[in-house]
């Protein structure tokens, strides 16, 4: 593998945070058209919604984002905190801890930091997303209950 040169790492980087921002900004506009163009074909996700995994073909249908937003009052925000991205060659992970917060239609507001891994490869038509897997921690007291009140250190 021939060596990236500095500048070049450099765009590479950022046009991977760029293909992430264009993801969240279409969940923050309650776009699920453009969510789903966001991923490569054979995608496939785990998300915190059943079931435990999800194949592109299962998100190429926009109804169960269209439903879920439906659940939210106004824009759902999303933001990735300190995002630690690698690109090597034609394939990218990113990952870090992520806020979604927002008004639920029958919950009030929402905030809450999740954990957050992507991969995503460079394609014809720019950085597509292979893979998502989003995840709270879980008490270990026997409960299984999903804590999601932490918050980063």
């Amino acid at each position: 593998m021939t060596p990236t040169s500095p500048s070049a790492a450099a765009a590479d980087r950022e046009a991977v945070l760029d293909a992430l921002r264009t993801y969240l900004e279409a969940i923050e506009r309650k776009d699920p058209d453009a969510a789903i163009r966001m991923f490569a074909e054979e995608a496939v996700t785990f998300d915190f919604a059943p079931p435990l995994e999800n194949h592109f073909n299962s998100l190429s249908d926009p109804s169960a984002l269209e439903e879920w937003f439906e659940t939210w009052v106004g824009p759902i925000s999303t933001e990735i905190g300190s995002a630690k991205v690698m690109v090597m060659g034609s394939l990218a992970v990113v990952h870090g801890l992520q806020r979604l917060h927002g008004r639920k239609k029958n919950d009030g507001d929402l905030s809450m930091w999740y954990r957050a891994t992507f991969i995503l490869s460079r394609r014809e038509d720019g950085w597509r997303i292979t893979h998502m897997h989003n995840s709270v921690p879980m008490a270990m007291d026997g409960s299984g209950k999903a804590l999601t009140e932490l918050k980063p250190a």
